[in-house]
């Protein structure tokens, strides 16, 4: 990679890519490194925007995410000259809204950019991470929701509680060995029968 952006020095992608190979070796300091140098000589290239936000965001400094990417997080107001984006960037770009929104709750912006994703393509690996920051503060204001609309009050018990509910939900069903009976009533061991990978 480092060869290719030596022969190739105007194309930001291979630095991108470098940055991606630091970050998934665990090197955050080599990646926060190239961030920097993608910014410095590729300031306008807008996947190095975001994994600087994305920096930031790993780093909590999370004031500083609206100056990368624009304070109304949106591609076409940071790029108003640019009439087509490509599918990851879009995707990548609202991702990044998505986290930051979550994260100091404004619950509204979160939900349009998740939007935005889900019409683009909803099975995208970055919609899916774009979820799992969404999905606690969609259970925050529906339990703030509740509480102010008195659904829930102090007769509210440990064994009523979301968490224990969840946990005894998924597992209600006692575990079957694999060399027991198969509960379908097959008769086969179930390694034999249901069991089978």
């Amino acid at each position: 990679m480092k060869t290719l952006i030596k022969k190739y020095p105007h194309v930001p992608q291979f630095k991108n890519f470098l940055t991606a190979v630091y970050d998934s070796k665990g090197d955050k300091n080599k990646a926060y490194e190239c961030n920097k140098l993608i910014q410095e000589e590729h300031p306008d290239y807008l996947l190095g925007k975001v994994n600087l936000a994305a920096q930031y965001f790993e780093q909590k400094e999370y004031d500083k995410i609206p100056e990368v990417l624009g304070e109304q997080m949106e591609t076409q107001a940071l790029y108003p000259d640019r009439k087509v984006f490509h599918v990851s960037e879009v995707m990548a770009f609202n991702r990044l809204a998505v986290i930051y929104y979550s994260t100091i709750g404004n619950l509204e912006e979160a939900e349009s950019r998740l939007k935005i994703m889900e019409e683009i393509d909803e099975e995208h690996p970055d919609t899916y991470k774009a979820l799992k920051y969404i999905m606690p503060e969609r259970m925050k204001a529906t339990i703030k929701r509740d509480e102010e609309e008195g659904q829930i009050n102090d007769e509210f018990n440990d064994y009523e509680s979301p968490a224990f509910l969840h946990e005894n939900m998924i597992n209600s069903e006692p575990k079957v060995g694999r060399n027991n009976p198969c509960p379908c009533g097959s008769g086969k061991k179930y390694k034999k029968c249901c069991g089978r990978k």
